[in-house]
């Protein structure tokens, strides 16, 4: 399964901030595609993981919020 990683650094975002992660995915026939948007507080071990959703013309879109670690 193919897979990306993006690491967001300090200071690119603010508590309470909704972050927007798009990506464009498509396939060669008939297969079926998903995505998904793993993210976590550096501070953490485990992954929250959010299906992509599809937004038109191969691009999907998934989001999650900036939040302080507990």
């Amino acid at each position: 399964m193919p897979s990306f990683t993006f690491e967001m650094t300090q200071g690119l975002a603010v508590v309470g901030d909704t972050i927007i992660v798009e990506a464009d995915l498509f396939v060669d026939g008939h297969d079926v595609i998903r995505g998904l948007l793993r993210s976590r507080h550096e501070s953490h071990d485990q992954w929250m993981e959010t299906p992509l959703q599809p937004v038109g013309n191969d691009r999907w879109r998934a989001s999650f919020d900036a939040e302080i670690s507990c």
